[in-house]
C-alpha cells in the first residue's frame, strides 16, 4: 500500500492547469448519473462555492436540531452574545458547535480557492476572518467545557497553517499565536484531566465528541512541534486502537452511519498528517472496511448522497462522503475501498463536502481508475440487515435495523423496515431526535417512530435484536429473521416476538413481505403498527389496501388479518410532513401472525394485487 502525501504537502505542485491538475482526466461513467465526472467539474463546483462564500455580508447558521435560523458577522471577532435559550431546560445550548461547522467549510472552500485556484480574495478574506479569532478569550464550548467547538478550532489551523508560504507574516504569526494559546489554555489542561490517566477505555467513553477533540488535539500539537505532542499522539493512537477493536467486537460498535462518519473525517485527515500513515491505515483496515462497506450499502438506490435514516441521520451530516474518498486513496485498488470510489463517484459533486471536493482535486490521478462495483444481495452490517438488488433508481433497497449498541446517536427500532426505491424511502423513518421536549421530539423517539410492532402500548426500549436466519436463493428471494423479543421491557415473562421478512423480484416488479409473529402475550394484547412514508407520496385507499403513489409508480401496502383503512393515516403533530398508518390488530389468546405485504405497481393501477400470501410466502 503507498499512500499519498498529506493534502497540504506541496502547494507549489498543485496550480489549477498544470499538468499536475490537468482539467482533462475522466472519471468512470456511472450508470444513473448524468454525465460522467471529470476534475474540470470539481473545479466548477468549487470556484462557484467559493464566489458564494466570497459574496456572503453574514455568516447564516441552521441549528436544525432545534429547528432554529441565526445569522452572525463576518469577521466573527468574538463569541456571539445575545442568543437565545435554545433548549430550556439546558443552561448553555451548544450554539458554537454548529456555527463552527460552517465556519470550518467556509474557511476550507476560502483555503481552497486561495492555495490551489489562485483566488487571492479569498485568501485575504481567510486570513482576515482568522485572524479574528485572536479576540476570542477561549476556544471552550458554551458550558465552558472542550467541546465539539475545541475539536473544529483544532482542525481549523491545523488543516490552514501547515505550510506558511505566501501567508501575510504578520497574519500568520497572529493566527499561529492564536492556535498556541488555545493548545495551552484549552487542550492541555483537558487532556491532562481527562485522558492523561486513562488506562482502559470502553465504547462510551469513545464517543465522537470526545474522540475529535483527543485526535484533533493531537493533530494541532504535531502541527505546533508542541511539547506535548508525543502524549497526545500516544493517547490518541490508543483511544483509536480501541475503537477500531470495538468496531469489529459482537456487537460492533456504532453511533450510526452518520456520527461514524463525522468522527472518521476527523480521524482519517488525522491520520494522513502522522509520518506513520502507511502502517496505521494497515493496522486499521479490518474496521475502515466495515465502515466502508456500512455507507456503500446504506446508500439510496439513484440518490447515492441520501443514507439510509435509522438513527440520527441527517443530511447535514455528510462526512462519510470525505472518508470514503480518503479511504479508497489510502488502500489504492483494494476492495471494499474502491466500491466506495464507485459510490463516490456515482455522487454529483453539488452534494460532495468541501473537504471532499479538496482532496478529491489534490488526487486526482487516483480518479482515472476504474473501480470494481459492490454486489447487490443480502449484506449484514454494525446496526442493521440489507437487501438490495443494485443502486439504481430502478432498484430495490430494504434496511432492517438490528442494531444492538449502547451509542445515544442510535434508536430503540430492532426490526426496523425501511424501503428504498427511485430515489426515496417510501416506508421511511423520522431518522433523527429532536432535542426540544415537545411533539417533534415524541414524533422522533416516541411510541410511533418506528414501525416495529407496539404492543398494549408497550414500544422498544432495549437494544436487544438477535438475527436468527438470512438467507437467499437462486430465484432472487430474500430471507431475514429477527427475534427482537428482548428490545421491549414490561411484557410477560414467556414473550416472544420475531420478525421475518421476505423479499422477491420479478423483471422490475418486487414483493415484499413482512410477518409479525407472537407468542405469550396477554390475551386480548393490541398490537399496533405505524408505518412513515415518504413526505412527497400521496396517499389512497383501496378495498382494503393503502396505496402510495409518486404519480409514475405505486406502492401497495397490504395487512392481514386486519385490513388497511383509511381512517388509520394520521399526522403526527411533530412531523415535518411525513403521513404515518397507524393500524391496530388484537391477538384474542395472546398468540398470532400479523403480516404485511409490500408490491410494486404502476400509477395507472387501481386495483390492488390479487397476491396471495401463504403461496408466496409459506
Amino acid at each position: 500500500m503507498s499512500l499519498p502525501q498529506a493534502i497540504d504537502s506541496d502547494f507549489d505542485s498543485c496550480l489549477p492547469f498544470d499538468s499536475h491538475l490537468s482539467v482533462n482526466t475522466p472519471i468512470a461513467i456511472d450508470p444513473f448519473a448524468a454525465s460522467s465526472r471529470h476534475v474540470s467539474e470539481l473545479v466548477v463546483e468549487l470556484r462557484n462555492r467559493i464566489a458564494e462564500e466570497k459574496a456572503r455580508p453574514e455568516l447564516t447558521v441552521g441549528y436544525y436540531r432545534i429547528g432554529h435560523r441565526l445569522s452572525f458577522p463576518l469577521p466573527l471577532d468574538q463569541r456571539p452574545q445575545g442568543l437565545p435559550a435554545g433548549i430550556p431546560q439546558m443552561s448553555a445550548y451548544p450554539w458554537t458547535t454548529w456555527l463552527f461547522w460552517e465556519l470550518e467549510t467556509r474557511w476550507r472552500l476560502l483555503y481552497t480557492g486561495w492555495r490551489h485556484l489562485e483566488d487571492e480574495e479569498a485568501g485575504r478574506l481567510l486570513q482576515d476572518e482568522l485572524s479574528a479569532l485572536a479576540n476570542w478569550s477561549h476556544f471552550r464550548g458554551d458550558d465552558g467545557n472542550v467541546s465539539l467547538i475545541t475539536g473544529h478550532v483544532a482542525a481549523i489551523f491545523a488543516h490552514l497553517l501547515s505550510h506558511p508560504s505566501n501567508w501575510d507574516v504578520s497574519s500568520y504569526q497572529q493566527i499561529h499565536a492564536t492556535a498556541v494559546d488555545m493548545m495551552d489554555r484549552d487542550l492541555l489542561p483537558w487532556f491532562q484531566s481527562h485522558w492523561a490517566n486513562e488506562n482502559e477505555f470502553t465504547p462510551i467513553k469513545l464517543h465522537n465528541i470526545a474522540l475529535i477533540s483527543l485526535v484533533r488535539g493531537a493533530h494541532l500539537a504535531r502541527m505546533l512541534d508542541h511539547p506535548a505532542t508525543t502524549q497526545f499522539e500516544e493517547r490518541a493512537l490508543d483511544a483509536i486502537r480501541s475503537w477500531w477493536r470495538f468496531r469489529l467486537d459482537d456487537p460492533p460498535h456504532s453511533e450510526g452511519a452518520a456520527y461514524d462518519g463525522y468522527l472518521m473525517d476527523h480521524v482519517t485527515e488525522w491520520l494522513f498528517s502522522l509520518p506513520q500513515a502507511e502502517a496505521l491505515f494497515a493496522e486499521g483496515l479490518p474496521a475502515f472496511a466495515s465502515l466502508v462497506t456500512q455507507w456503500i450499502h446504506l446508500a439510496l438506490p439513484g440518490a447515492p448522497a441520501e443514507s439510509a435514516p435509522l438513527g440520527d441521520v441527517e443530511s447535514e451530516m455528510p462526512f462519510w462522503m470525505t472518508v470514503l474518498c480518503r479511504l479508497f486513496v489510502a488502500y489504492a485498488g483494494q476492495a471494499p475501498f474502491d466500491q466506495g470510489q464507485w459510490l463516490v463517484q456515482r455522487i454529483p459533486a453539488a452534494k460532495l463536502p468541501a473537504a471532499a471536493l479538496e482532496w478529491l482535486l489534490l488526487n486526482q490521478e487516483k480518479l482515472s481508475a476504474v473501480p470494481s462495483s459492490p454486489s447487490p444481495g443480502i449484506q449484514p452490517l454494525a446496526t442493521a440487515v440489507t437487501i438490495r438488488t443494485g443502486w439504481a433508481s430502478e432498484d430495490l433497497l430494504l434496511v432492517i435495523a438490528a442494531n444492538r449498541s449502547p451509542m445515544s446517536h442510535l434508536h430503540n427500532d430492532g426490526g426496523e423496515m425501511l424501503l428504498g426505491w427511485r430515489g426515496r424511502f417510501w416506508i421511511t423513518d423520522p431518522g433523527y431526535q429532536q432535542y426540544r421536549p415537545g411533539e417533534e421530539r415524541d414524533y422522533t423517539i416516541g411510541v410511533a417512530a418506528h414501525n416495529p410492532p407496539v404492543l398494549e402500548g408497550i414500544a422498544q426500549t432495549r437494544r436487544n435484536v438477535k438475527r436468527t436466519a438470512v438467507s437467499e436463493d437462486s430465484n432472487r428471494q430474500y430471507h431475514i429473521t429477527l427475534d427482537i423479543s428482548g428490545c421491549y421491557e414490561g411484557l410477560p415473562a414467556s414473550t416472544q416476538v420475531f420478525r421475518d421478512v421476505w423479499m422477491n423480484t420479478e423483471g422490475k416488479s418486487f414483493t415484499v413481505m413482512v410477518r409479525d409473529s407472537f407468542h405469550g402475550l396477554h390475551p386480548g394484547c393490541t398490537v399496533k403498527t405505524h408505518w412513515l412514508a415518504a413526505a412527497d407520496l400521496a396517499w389512497s385507499f383501496v378495498d382494503g389496501w393503502a396505496r402510495l403513489s409518486d404519480g409514475e409508480r405505486v406502492l401497495w401496502i397490504g395487512a392481514q388479518p386486519a385490513p388497511c383503512a383509511a381512517s388509520q393515516l394520521h399526522r403526527h403533530p411533530g412531523s415535518r410532513g411525513s403521513l404515518t398508518l397507524g393500524h391496530t390488530n388484537t391477538l384474542p389468546n395472546g398468540n398470532g401472525v400479523h403480516w404485511w405485504i409490500f408490491q410494486s405497481g404502476h400509477a395507472n393501477e387501481w386495483t390492488p394485487p390479487p397476491t396471495q400470501l401463504p403461496i408466496l410466502f409459506p
